[in-house]
């Protein structure tokens, strides 16, 4: 039976060029047909510990998505292995094997991975998962993890994973903590900059060993308390170096609070004025607005040359508070121990 192939767990045809050869062989003809059986769907087992790598047995968003708009010309086949015994496991597909039981099938149509047992394990857990479930952070940091683990280059890591750049930071995030959280989100607007920030704290993560989950929540808090979205890259590495340094922390996971949190406790004032500081800037831009509406509207050179003098008296204020904002963030960094002018600059 041929049927046209609609892809390695939901990859495309233009995409064939990322299934990994090794796994190409046992595939059958995949450009574009491949051999396709159709075995009853009461004999495909399941048995994620082996041949799963996330935590749920499948997605239920893709089951739903599966039963409430099933097409039969476009159920991807599952891939199955058979044991020694006999038995048949699902090795890729187990969304669309519940989407079945669901459905009520009686069959469905697979494809036998002519693999060792080992060489199954593998494919499920770190190639087909990656695969089929994209939109799932967790399993592919494991198959990344793995992948790097196990002596992939460089060339070939940024080949298969097109957020290569993002993954090699975010390998060292804590798979339970706030950042690997809002990451897993569809809507992290609420969040600026988290896909950047969480890239920062995973390189520090990875430059020094000891830094633990207690201290990722630390840094988080730095990055998304007041004054954080002024904080640049090379600040923050300075921050964290000095703070790390500081503190003497060995080369094992420690527990010592960083003191980040000196920023809340020492320098509540300052965020104080910090706030009302923004708020004032932000009435002189809507001042400014104001005024600049009705200079297109003067008509006079009277007129003109009068709301130029307010705009420049604004501008005047507008640099002030700007300054003093600056001053503000200054004295909130050096709570955290960071010296030398060059720290200081915003």
């Amino acid at each position: 039976m041929q049927i046209p192939f609609y892809g390695l767990e939901g990859m495309r045809n233009k995409n064939l060029g990322k299934i990994p050869k090794k796994y190409a062989q046992y595939l059958g003809d995949i450009s574009p047909n491949f051999n396709v059986l159709k075995i009853k769907t009461a004999n495909i087992l399941t048995d994620t510990k082996r041949f799963q790598n996330r935590d749920e047995a499948y997605s239920a968003k893709s089951v739903a998505r599966i039963v409430n708009d099933f097409k039969p010309e476009k159920f991807d086949p599952l891939r199955v292995w058979k044991d020694k015994n006999g038995k048949i496991y699902v090795v890729a597909g187990h969304s669309r094997l519940e989407a079945a039981h669901k459905l009520g099938l009686k069959d469905v149509p697979v494809v036998f991975l002519n693999m060792s047992e080992a060489e199954a394990i593998e494919y499920g857990k770190y190639e087909s998962n990656y695969l089929a479930d994209a939109e799932k952070l967790i399993p592919r940091l494991r198959a990344f993890e793995h992948d790097s683990n196990k002596g992939m280059t460089m060339k070939e890591l940024k080949l298969k994973y097109d957020d290569y750049n993002s993954l090699v930071n975010w390998q060292y995030l804590d798979k339970n903590g706030i950042f690997i959280q809002l990451l897993s989100m569809n809507d992290r607007s609420s969040f600026p900059h988290i896909e950047r920030n969480a890239g920062w704290v995973g390189m520090m993560r990875k430059s020094f060993p000891q830094l633990t989950n207690l201290h990722e929540g630390e840094m988080y808090d730095l990055l998304y308390g007041i004054g954080g979205s002024k904080i640049s890259k090379e600040m923050f590495i300075k921050i964290i170096s000095n703070v790390v340094n500081n503190r003497r922390l060995d080369n094992t996971p420690n527990e010592t609070p960083l003191g980040l949190d000196k920023t809340a406790k020492r320098g509540a004032q300052t965020r104080r004025d910090m706030e009302s500081a923004q708020a004032e800037l932000k009435r002189i831009n809507a001042e400014m607005e104001v005024w600049k509406a009705h200079k297109a509207k003067a008509i006079t050179t009277e007129e003109k040359e009068a709301v130029n003098a307010l705009l420049a008296n604004l501008q005047k204020e507008k640099s002030m508070v700007d300054g003093n904002i600056s001053k503000m963030l200054k004295a909130q960094i050096s709570l955290l121990g960071v010296g030398g002018k060059k720290a200081d600059r915003v």
